[in-house]
C-alpha cells in the first residue's frame, strides 16, 4: 500500500479496510486502548470526498505490548447501515464484517 507507515520499534501495523456505502460521510470510528479508554485513532468525517461504495484502507501503528488490548469502535452516524470492514493487526486478520452496520458495533 502507498504512503504506509515505518512503524517503530515496539509497535506493529493496523490496517483497517472499509467498504464504504451510499454516504461516505456517515461513517466514523475510533481505536482505543482498552483498559484507559486512551483514543489512538479516530475518524470523523474523514471520509467526506471519497466515492460512494468505494473501499478506503487506514494504516497506522499500535503498541505491540503483550496484555495491552484495543477496542474498536464504528458507527454509521445516519444508521442507515454502512457497508463492512476487516481489520488486520500484526499481520493476522482480526476481523471481518461483512454486512452493515447501523448504530455503534464494539470489536476488542
Amino acid at each position: 500500500m502507498n504512503n504506509e507507515p515505518v512503524c517503530p520499534s515496539g509497535t506493529a501495523k493496523f490496517y483497517l479496510t472499509l467498504m464504504l456505502d451510499e454516504n461516505p460521510s456517515d461513517v466514523f470510528w475510533f481505536v482505543l486502548e482498552k483498559c484507559s479508554l486512551s483514543q489512538l485513532f479516530q475518524c470523523q468525517r474523514c471520509y467526506a470526498e471519497s466515492e460512494p461504495y468505494s473501499t478506503e484502507t487506514f494504516v497506522g501503528c499500535l503498541p505491540s505490548t503483550d496484555g495491552v488490548g484495543y477496542l474498536f469502535q464504528i458507527a454509521d452516524s445516519s444508521g442507515n447501515g454502512g457497508g463492512g470492514y476487516s481489520i488486520e493487526y500484526n499481520g493476522t486478520n482480526v476481523f471481518d464484517s461483512t454486512g452493515n452496520f447501523t448504530n455503534t458495533e464494539d470489536v476488542y
